[in-house]
This record gives structure tokens, sequence and C-alpha cells, in this order.
């Protein structure tokens, strides 16, 4: 049995260095974007500020406001689109703002061109450095002697203002300066910007080294819009968890038909069952992105040990080691735990990777869902009731005191189990990335593919996948045989086919001397003409001899386009830079294609029908 809390704290520790591209998570046109940030000619919006600091903070050269008058504020102004922009007492500042391809950009600050300065994106900001037209916005004259850098997400959910229940945009920026002597400053800034009603607030709180200093919160008290004709009959939700509206459900209000409900039903404790599912990650603070299929069985891989009594199930030990006193694991009438320090790296929280930690604690709560639909790779569906998982992780990070955070929804579905959950980890209230993952197949609802890859075979996903695609397929006795060896025209069958090709066995044919008509010939000839082979020096091509590990990488980076450059460094301690097949073996590498992570590689060794798979699998889920 698996709870999802363990699992996903793992899964954004152990991808956290995975490079890719980011995915827009946000779909929005520009006009529509338009409805959350310009408004007509004479709009105005009454906002009180508030200001916490710390007791430290030296406050002698900042004017608090001490009333709610002082502390107003107003905006009248046709020019100023985006309500960053707010006038002083001693007048207004002109700022023009506009929208083009999911960002926001401004052209004009006080009548000075600032360089179509992107202020908002809906794919996120990385800027690194900090342009100095942006820093003297941030109160910097010059940001000479600093590095500096800026990390902006964009979430989209609901907001409520005033029995308004509207679309929300969420956006949350993380500024770093380093000063010439190390000392760090950093700005973390979130704004709520409401559909039709603009922004109704805003937080920027400081940090120097590590510590916090000042917060600044803007609310929005008054405006001149008429909040009461915006107002709707939504129930209110609350932006930082936004419910996609593919994944509405009907929540029971019985509780006790909640608490009647066997947790066995939806968490299988059956060690022999697996479940597969497609995750995918993305980092905000980075810009990367990941997709990837894992499969799961009982605890296993886990290290965790449990057991169930009264309806609530326990984590007991770890790797046979027991815990000073059992945790709660799952709970339908909810929990909140504290994690003992001993027990941080049991359950996740390695301090290897974030450093010191302390505070650790866990929370959650269960709803039931009356009815939850869930559609396999194969077209099978299955739909029950369903359990609906909101749990939360805290803890604080000693050296910097950011007190980080784990938000994840998770639903089980009855007979099924953990069918997709969702993940966001914040940092003092910064989203830094969000994970989730949907299940594709499970042993419940189908055998596995082949009787001879098992669950525990590390190719398992990679080869599960490829058959379910058409690219590979098994023996005639229903085996898979993975350790068994691709001969060169076993490959080249898997390259075409797998990209949806059957040549014509009229057309390809006769290209080397020794490959005529034979069954494989098509295949052979297809992938000469197209250059993806050119045979050996003697003009033969020898189909029948084995592949080994640097003629697949070529003929697989071929197939799919690829330019292998020379390496300026040895990829591994047995490939020369002088080699021919260095490119492939370096570019491949770079692509993470490979399953060797040590020093050597031995390129002349043979390459197993699952190193095959595994390596296919891995270029064609990058793509």
């Amino acid at each position: 049995m698996k709870t999802l809390t363990h699992f996903i704290l793992l899964a954004f520790i152990s991808v956290l260095a995975i490079p890719s591209t980011l995915a827009a998570q946000n779909e929005l046109t520009d006009d529509e974007l338009a409805e959350y940030l310009i408004f007509e000619e004479g709009t105005w919006w009454d906002y009180v500020s508030t200001v916490d600091y710390a007791g430290d903070y030296d406050t002698s050269d900042i004017n608090f406001v001490e009333t709610e008058e002082e502390a107003t504020t107003r905006v009248e102004s046709l020019s100023c689109q985006l309500f960053r922009c707010f006038t002083k007492s001693s007048g207004q500042i002109y700022i023009d703002y506009y929208i083009e391809n999911s960002s926001v950009y401004m052209n004009k600050y006080d009548g000075y061109d600032t360089d179509d300065l992107e202020m908002l994106s809906l794919d996120g900001l990385s800027v690194n450095p900090i342009e100095e037209v942006r820093g003297y916005l941030l109160g910097y004259e010059s940001l000479s002697g600093y590095a500096s850098e800026l990390q902006c997400a964009v979430e989209m959910g609901t907001y409520e203002y005033e029995g308004y229940n509207g679309d929300a945009l969420e956006h949350t920026c993380s500024t770093l300066l380093e000063n010439s002597n190390g000392d760090e400053t950093r700005i973390v800034t979130t704004e709520y910007y409401l559909k039709d009603l603009g922004k109704v607030a805003s937080e920027s709180k400081y940090y120097f080294n590590g510590d916090w200093q000042v917060t600044y919160t803007l609310s929005l008290t008054d405006t001149s819009i008429d909040v009461d004709d915006l107002a709707n009959d939504n129930d209110v939700k609350t932006i930082a968890n936004p419910v996609e509206e593919d994944q509405e459900v009907e929540i029971a209000s019985d509780n006790d038909e909640l608490l009647d409900q066997n947790i066995e039903d939806y968490i299988d404790l059956d060690e022999s069952v697996w479940w597969e599912y497609e995750v995918s990650t993305n980092y905000y603070f980075n810009n990367t992105s990941s997709t990837k299929r894992i499969v799961e069985g009982g605890t296993e891989g886990l290290g965790l040990q449990g057991y169930e009594e009264d309806n609530v199930y326990y984590w007991s030990s770890y790797e046979g080691d027991d815990f000073d006193e059992p945790y709660v694991a799952f709970d339908l009438s909810g929990y909140s735990q504290n994690i003992r320090e001993d027990d941080y790296l049991s359950l996740g929280l390695d301090e290897t990777l974030w450093g010191e930690i302390e505070n650790a604690s866990m929370t959650c709560e269960y709803s039931l869902n009356d009815s939850r639909e869930v559609e396999m790779d194969n077209g099978k569906s299955y739909e029950d009731t369903a359990i609906f998982e909101e749990c939360a992780i805290e803890f604080e990070l000693v050296e910097s005191g950011v007190i980080m955070e784990l938000a994840i929804e998770s639903h089980y579905i009855k007979g099924l189990g953990l069918s997709s959950s969702e993940a966001r980890i914040y940092a003092s209230g910064t989203l830094l990335g969000q994970i989730s993952r949907e299940l594709i197949s499970t042993s419940l609802l189908e055998d596995l593919t082949f009787p001879d890859v098992e669950l525990e075979n590390k190719n398992f996903p990679a080869i599960d996948y490829l058959y379910d695609e058409g690219v590979l397929a098994g023996y005639e006795d229903g085996s898979f045989k993975p350790d068994n060896t691709v001969n060169r025209a076993e490959l080249l069958k898997i390259l075409v086919e797998g990209q949806g090709i059957t040549p014509d066995a009229n057309t390809y044919k006769d290209c080397f001397p020794d490959v005529a008509s034979e069954w494989y010939a098509k295949y052979v000839c297809y992938a000469k003409e197209e250059g993806w082979v050119g045979g050996y020096p003697d003009g033969s091509f020898r189909p029948a001899d084995p592949v080994n590990k640097v003629e697949a990488l070529k003929m697989l980076l071929n197939s799919q386009d690829i330019d292998s450059d020379s390496p300026e460094e040895k990829p591994f301690t047995d490939v020369s830079l002088s080699d021919w097949f260095a490119p492939y073996v370096a570019t491949a590498q770079t692509l993470g294609l490979l399953e060797e992570e040590g020093y050597s590689f031995s390129p002349d060794s043979d390459r197993s029908r699952a190193g095959i798979a595994e390596e296919l699998y891995r270029l064609l889920t990058s793509l």
C-alpha cells in the first residue's frame, strides 16, 4: 500500500535536475488576458496597504502609514493598465503597457522608453541578469556590482472578493540580488488579478541573507466597477488549489458516508498488484519540465512497512527498523502529525539535499466523491466512488528560515487505487513547481504484456510503452526475451516500423551484396536510402550480425534526424574524441538516452532487446 504524500515528496527531490523545456500551463488569448488587466478610461481602485516587519529591522527612514486613509492610493489613469503603477501624492506617473503573445510588456515609464520590458508572461519569466530598467523599478539606481536574477510563474484559479467569485490569475515573482560582499536580498511578490475586476491583492516579502525583514500587503477596498453586477452564486474556492474543469466532482455531503468506507477498497494492500503512471513535472524557478512513466507495486521501492488497524493505515518501520511510534498514512477522519527528526530521511526529507531542516509536519483531510472515471492507455475505463485526499507537508530550512510547503491533492477510486494526483511545492509562499501523475495501466485491469518482463524489471515501462505503441512485439510463445541480442536487420525493422512506415518490398531491395529480397530487405534498403546506415568498407551490411551499442546509437539518432556534433570532452573514459562513434555517444548522453551512468561505456558490447527498448523509449518520449 502506498499513499501519495511520501511518493510525491521523493519525486520532487529526485527529479530536480532534469533539464527540458517548460510547457505552458495557462492558455489565454491576448484578449482574454486583457480582461484581467485592462479597463475603460476613468476606472478607479482604492487599496489599503499594511506593513509587517521584523523587530530588528531598521525603520528609521521609513514612514509607515498609521491610518487607512493615509494608506489608500488611487489609480485613475488611462495609461496605467497594469496595476503596479499607483499615483503618488505628488502626482501621477505615466506608464504604458501592451499585451502580445500571452505576455504583458511595458514600453513607457514616466515618458522614458523601457525597451518593451516584459512584466508578466503566462509561460513564466526567467531573467538573468536583471535589466537596469527593471532594477530602477525595484528601487535600485544601478545594479552594477550585483549578481541578479528574476523568476516568475503564473497560476490560474479562482478568487473571491465581496461576494464575486471569478476566474483569477496569480502572479508570483522571486527576485534575487547579491552584492559584491556576498549579501543576498530576495524579494518574493505575489499578486492576484480577478477577471473583470483587476488587481485585488498583493504581498511582497523581503529577505536579507535568508532572514525575513519586512512584508508589504495591498488589499482592494473599493472600486468604480460594480462588483454586485459581477457577483455570482458559485462556491468560493481558494486560488492556492484550483480545480481544473475536467476534474470537477460532486462531494458527498454526508460525512458518515465517508467514514463508513473501507480503506482497503480504495488502497490495495496486495503487493502483487502494480500500477503504471505518467508523471509530469514542471519547475518554474529554472524553467524545466519532464514527463516520464513509472511503475509501482505494493510498497516496492519505498522501504516502508505498515499495517491496517480499525480502518486506519500506519507506517510502522523503514527498511526493517521500527519507528519509535507509528505514523498515520491514511485516516478518513483526517489527521495532523509532527515528523520526528530521526525519521526525516525515512519519510523523504533528505537533509543532504535540503540542508538542515526542522519543524516538519503533515496534515491530511478527506472527502467522498460520488463518482470518478479513469481511462487507461489501452482504452479500458473504470468508474466508481472515490476518496479525495488533501495533504500538506511543511518544514523549515534552518539556514535560510524558508518555509517549504508541499500541497497535494489525490483521488483514490474504489477497487482501483490511486488514479491521479497533483502536488505543488512552495518556498515561503513562492510557487517553485508542480508534479502530477495519471494512472495509465494496472494489473487490476490487465495482465502483464510479457510473462518474462516482470514489474521489477527496470526496463518494464519502456517495453510496455513501445508494445502499446506497436513499435515492439514479442515472440510466438508470448515472451519478449529482454536479454536476447538484436541483430542489425531486426533493429532497422524496429526503427522503421516505429515511425509508422511500411516500405514496399518491390521497391526496396538489392541495396547491398548481402541484402537482396529477404524479409528484412525492405527495412534495410529504406534505411540506406534515408541515410541511416551506410554499410561496411567492403560494401556489405551483415544483417545477421548482433548490433553493438554504438551502431545502435548511430541508427537510432539518424532515424530521428538528430545531429550529432563532435564533443569537446570525452563522454566516457573508453570513448576517445577521435572515435568515429564519439559524437553519437556524446549526443545520446546529453539527451539522457543512456542507462550507463558510470565512467565506462563498453562501446563494442552487444545491445540487448531491453537496452534497445530503453533508448528508443527515452528518445521517443522526449521529442
